[in-house]
């Protein structure tokens, strides 16, 4: 069997799809007695498939797979070769359907559960020293007495001072598996202590932020969806409207990459008082229509809502902000979220890896499948760092984008959306391009070093962390300091450019100061005191009709 292309000599057909075909019937043999889950028992996937009326013929399978192994010429690494395999057939599917190792699959489920395995610090390189900024509440490493501000001398009788080692070499000796030990010399002032920390479960919040930003608006950040999502989302909220005054609420998903479609749309059910309100559906090839709705139990009386996004925003973050959007329950506003409405299952396997697998699209209440195209996977993997480029990250989108994309209608007020490519905001905040300066990253690098060497004074001249936020400024004798920490350090940077960005920097050491001197939270509080996005949703829910006043996009 043959194809002709033109002019040219015939191609053989079995010859083009023969490695695929080869790599496919050796994956499902491997895949014999392999268990997959799904609600209500487990089946084995080679019944699954011998079910299937897919016209796979497995006996042949067997077959080919034996004669391999009985009469190849040289020996093999048969676990090498199928998890290559595995991963050359997955790549041949959509983005987002992977292969997960083994050694890979219990870190990521015990992530998606809220936490990871280590020791609960958070470090950094300054001057050929690794330095402990924070140190996590209920971490080993609290338990075993690390503080913030120490200094990691050695790490089992390793010296990892002044000796040569790159950061990611001193982190990559701190890697241990769960229960596993790791000895530590540490400098604190002017004293040496030794530590045995066993490596343990950290337990990590996705809802990492919940403050007041007036008497009246509150903010929560969700960094993802894990199983744990939900609940730390309601006993924040609780806490905001029980014993804060919390009337109308700010919901921060930029950079958040998604995670357990569930835990967003119990959330969504909190933001909505009535009952059976679709959020969201999904359907696939071979998978029926599932519908979530709201339940009806909304604990909290909620009044506006603006929902924050940007590029970093995926999957659960984007199914959160389409129902308010399609719905007009909120405002959103941001950039262009990812563009990722594809719904992905997990099947583990006996080998202890998985495969999570695309089995079906998710659509918006209105009816929109967000999902950007990935025909061409580089062009996909690329296309959001090549928002720039066109100018969508500084200017918004243009009026060609709605002549292109399928456009819908929101439920109430009929206001018309965008249908594919991501989630588009009612409000752009543009990019600020200062951060994309080259000659500026080069400065920014010197400031977490200089805060660290600097801390001391400020915390003997600050009291209290209100008093840092509200009254702290970065002074012209210190900014003349940081210009000679420059230098001294070897940063090749004229004296204009420390000019021309002076006020940048002095932003970036007081935020720097705000985590060193006190802890991250106190840090996020500073920078939400400027922050372009919220500025823009506080005056979106001062607005009497939000709705009325946002730009008009056709």
């Amino acid at each position: 069997m043959s194809e002709m292309k033109g002019n040219d000599k015939p191609v053989k057909v079995y010859n083009v799809w023969q490695p695929l075909l080869l790599s496919l019937m050796l994956i499902v043999g491997m895949l014999l007695g392999y268990q997959l889950h799904d609600s209500d028992h487990q089946i084995s996937l080679i019944e699954k498939l011998s079910d299937d009326s897919s016209g796979i013929g497995i006996g042949r399978v067997e077959e080919i797979i034996r004669f391999i192994d009985n009469k190849y010429v040289e020996e093999i690494d048969d676990d090498a070769l199928v998890e290559e395999l595995i991963e050359n057939v997955i790549n041949k599917l959509d983005p987002h359907s992977i292969y997960i190792a083994p050694e890979k699959l219990k870190d990521i489920n015990t992530e998606m559960g809220g936490a990871y395995v280590g020791l609960g610090i958070e470090t950094s390189f300054i001057h050929d020293t690794v330095r402990i900024l924070n140190v996590l509440p209920d971490s080993p490493a609290e338990k075993a007495g690390l503080k913030k501000r120490d200094a990691i001398i050695s790490i089992d009788d390793s010296l990892v001072v002044n000796n040569g080692l790159t950061f990611s070499e001193v982190r990559s000796l701190l890697r241990r598996e769960e229960n596993q030990h790791v000895d530590l010399q540490i400098q604190r002032r002017d004293k040496k202590l030794d530590l045995e920390i066993q490596f343990g479960e950290v337990p990590v919040k996705s809802v990492d932020i919940s403050q007041m930003i007036t008497d009246e608006i509150g903010y929560l950040r969700i960094t993802k969806f894990t199983s744990k999502t939900y609940k730390e989302f309601a006993m924040a909220l609780e806490d905001l409207y029980d014993r804060q005054g919390l009337k109308h609420l700010i919901i921060d998903v930029r950079n958040n990459p998604g995670g357990y479609l569930p835990e967003a749309t119990n959330i969504l059910s909190q933001l909505f008082k009535e009952k059976g309100k679709m959020l969201v559906y999904t359907e696939g090839r071979k998978e029926k229509v599932s519908e979530y709705k709201t339940t009806g139990k909304a604990f909290f009386d909620i009044g506006k809502v603006v929902v924050l996004i940007d590029e970093g925003s995926a999957s659960g973050s984007e199914i959160l902000a389409g129902a308010i959007q399609d719905w007009d329950r909120g405002v959103i506003i941001g950039r262009r979220s990812f563009g990722k409405g594809l719904v992905q299952e997990q099947y583990e396997l006996n080998n202890g890896g998985a495969i999570r697998l695309t089995i079906a699209k998710y659509y918006t209440p209105s009816g929109r499948s967000i999902q950007r195209s990935y025909v061409q996977k580089d062009d996909y993997y690329a296309e959001v760092g090549n928002r720039e480029l066109t100018g969508e990250q500084y200017n918004g989108i243009d009026s060609s984008m709605f002549e292109s994309s399928p456009t819908f209608e929101t439920k109430l007020l009929q206001r018309k959306i965008l249908g594919e490519g991501g989630i588009y905001p009612d409000i752009f905040i543009p990019l600020d391009s200062v951060y994309k300066s080259e000659s500026f990253l080069n400065l920014v690098q010197y400031a977490e070093g200089f805060s660290f060497l600097k801390s001391d004074e400020v915390i003997s001249n600050v009291k209290s962390d209100s008093l840092f936020l509200s009254n702290y400024t970065v002074s012209d004798e210190l900014m003349s300091d940081f210009k000679n920490y420059v230098f001294g350090r070897g940063g090749l940077i004229n004296s204009n450019e420390l000019d021309l960005y002076e006020d940048e920097l002095k932003f970036e050491i007081k935020s720097a100061f705000a985590k060193i001197c006190f802890d991250r939270i106190i840090q996020q509080r500073f920078l939400l005191q400027t922050d372009p996005f919220i500025l823009e949703a506080l005056k979106a829910i001062k607005s009497k009709d939000v709705f009325a006043d946002l730009p008009t996009n056709f």
